[in-house]
């Protein structure tokens, strides 16, 4: 079961998701209402089969107290079989896990974190758009780890414009280090409308070329 969560405290360089920026409590109430109507809309789209994992993506998820994830996942339990639950995960913005959000959310079901962190290098994150720094996404980790949470894992972004093979495998042993449990490594897309492409239109970056796409592909698998 997949529970998208539309909303952001600002945007990234390189997204062109949906979301809205700032959203007022009002909103993001209403919000949750929808998303349980929609719940109950689609109560027959999976059948009887059992449901064994929630994700929570966005946008920022986040954004919401943890109890209001767990309010999902409650109203979840009354539509369809969640006997045999195995994996509850929530996308977390490093900025966002300070100890006391990170102590509220292990009261709940979510017993899995996956950080947006894409890269461990402060002149990455700031010229993706990120509200995080290194240090941020550091200290979110060794948080999580201790208040519990067990199964984490990290985003990563390759193919950034700049970044050269060493600074790619610092990122990659750096994640290692921090003994992280999964790691997602997407390619850098540069879609039109973004602030991304915009500055590739007006030739303020470039996309990076296709054999250095190759050698970081093959670099991150090796």
């Amino acid at each position: 079961l997949y529970i998208h969560i539309p909303f952001c405290k600002k945007g990234c360089n390189y997204c062109d998701f949906y979301k809205k920026f700032q959203p007022t409590p009002a909103v993001m109430d209403s919000y949750l209402d929808a998303v349980e109507r929609e719940m109950e809309f689609r109560r027959d789209f999976v059948g009887g089969d059992p449901v064994r994992t929630i994700f929570f993506g966005g946008g920022t998820p986040s954004i919401y107290h943890p109890s209001s994830l767990q309010r999902l996942i409650d109203k979840a339990r009354t539509l369809w079989d969640l006997s045999g639950l195995e994996e509850v995960t929530a996308e977390i913005n490093p900025s966002d896990a300070t100890e006391e959000y990170l102590g509220e959310l292990a009261k709940t079901e979510v017993n899995r974190i996956s950080f947006g962190i894409q890269s461990f290098i402060d002149r990455d994150l700031a010229l993706l758009g990120r509200r995080h720094n290194s240090q941020q996404a550091v200290k979110a980790i060794q948080a999580a780890r201790e208040k519990g949470f067990d199964n984490l894992s990290v985003d990563l972004i390759f193919g950034i414009p700049g970044q050269t093979m060493k600074e790619l495998d610092r990122n990659l042993m750096k994640a290692i280090a921090l003994r992280v449990d999964h790691i997602s490594a997407y390619h850098l897309t540069v879609e039109s409308g973004t602030p991304f492409g915009r500055m590739v239109e007006s030739g303020k970056i470039s996309p990076i070329e296709e054999a250095d796409s190759e050698a970081q592909y093959l670099m991150i698998h090796n």
